[in-house]
């Protein structure tokens, strides 16, 4: 599942086919729909950047412990490195 969520998002986001709020952006003219569109690009360079710092500090703890999954005894950290990739990305 991390695979499937995380490591589009940066393409997504790319290619500006994420989900926006019409309702909203139609209300602003062209000048208007930028400066919206700035202040929420540094809100999820912000968000994204608080993520991939916690995804890489759980990723060292997961990793230095040990953590296993408690069915099938499965490692956690091979999950957490593609969970610290997307977020990056």
């Amino acid at each position: 599942m991390v695979l499937l969520v995380y490591l589009p998002c940066a393409l997504l986001w790319q290619d500006r086919s994420h989900v926006t709020v019409d309702i909203i952006v139609n209300r602003f003219s062209g000048r208007g729909r930028a400066v919206l569109d700035s202040i929420v690009s540094l809100l999820v360079l912000g968000f994204a950047t608080l993520l991939t710092w916690q995804s890489i500090v759980t990723l060292c703890d997961v990793y230095s412990r040990g953590t296993v999954t408690m069915v099938g005894r499965l490692p956690v950290y091979p999950a957490a490195v593609f969970f610290v990739i997307g977020m990056f990305f």
